[in-house]
């Protein structure tokens, strides 16, 4: 049976694909997640993994960035519509019931993010996104529902 995002044993799947998504590119994140991580910028350790990568698990799973958060989901712009889609990279997503998990991340997640955030992680993404993409592909999935997204304070 093909679970939401938030009931997935993130462990048991994730470790496998050997944490690809934990490998060779920064991932965006504002100065307030910065601040609550205690960093100026997250970097990645000798061996291309992410800073906060320790037995294979996330140290800051609680404070995690966006970026992290929604992975294997991801949110694009795509002919000036913001859209979901789906790494394909990413063996999680055969084990997933993709709406459930999409409308999770609206109702629980998105309403604590501006949609000023999501253009800053877009617009970061486009001038920095690492080598590691270019042949990936994703899934698109449908249109973000943008209501969702907190006002700026």
């Amino acid at each position: 049976m093909k679970q939401p995002v938030h009931k997935l044993d993130f462990p048991s799947y994730c470790k496998p694909c050997g944490l690809w998504c934990c490998q060779g590119e920064n991932p965006y994140a504002s100065q307030a997640e910065l601040a609550a991580l205690g960093v100026s910028a997250i970097g990645r350790k000798p061996d291309d993994t992410c800073i906060f990568l320790e037995n294979s698990l996330c140290s800051v799973y609680d404070k995690r960035p966006l970026e992290c958060r929604i992975f294997p989901f991801d949110i694009h712009d795509i002919d000036g519509d913001l859209m979901w889609v789906l790494w394909d990279v990413c063996p999680a997503g055969a084990q997933l019931d993709i709406e459930q998990s999409i409308s999770y991340l609206e109702k629980t997640l998105l309403p604590r993010y501006s949609r000023d955030y999501v253009d800053a992680y877009m617009a970061y993404h486009s001038v920095n996104e690492p080598e590691k993409y270019q042949d990936l592909t994703v899934t698109k999935i449908r249109e973000v529902d943008v209501t969702v997204f907190a006002s700026e304070r």
